[in-house]
């Protein structure tokens, strides 16, 4: 048996902080399972592009995380908007990238920030653009998919 501090300090002592859990328990609650979490963010930018309406690119990322019983989840959404921020705003304005490309780009930059994202997506007027991590992927326009940097009818 283990005793297992409810909010994580293990200097609060409290008998209302402490619980008595099995061994296997209390490994799963510091360990946490796993869970995708999916966020849309808007980013301004004031350059143009041609996929962001009225100066906002329109994303959803999907983290994995541990869920922490806590807080539902450890991931810190204002510190990656900051960097997407960042990475959008002076890192992109000079190339004025495709969705395509941005997708991409993100993805790789925020596993570099030590990020676990599983997808980012970037909404245009027609599609949506897609990147896990293999191809780049136009969903949701039947008429239209890229894989590889080649298109397909």
């Amino acid at each position: 048996m283990r005793i297992h501090h409810i909010d994580t300090n293990h200097r609060n002592n409290s008998e209302d902080n402490l619980i008595l859990l099995c061994e296997k328990c209390h490994r799963m609650i510091h360990s946490g399972p796993k869970i995708l979490i999916y966020k849309k963010i808007n980013i301004y930018v004031d350059y143009e592009l041609e996929y962001a309406k009225n100066g906002n690119i329109q994303l959803e990322i999907g983290i994995n995380d541990r869920l922490n019983f806590n807080n539902s989840s450890t991931i810190n959404f204002e510190e990656i908007l900051k960097i997407l921020k960042f990475l959008i705003d002076e890192k992109l304005e000079k190339i004025k990238p495709s969705a395509e490309f941005i997708v991409f780009y993100l993805f790789i930059m925020l596993r570099r920030y030590n990020i676990n994202i599983s997808v980012v997506r970037v909404f245009t007027e027609n599609n949506t653009i897609e990147y896990k991590g293999g191809d780049v992927d136009v969903l949701y326009n039947k008429n239209l998919y890229i894989s590889n940097g080649t298109q397909t009818e």
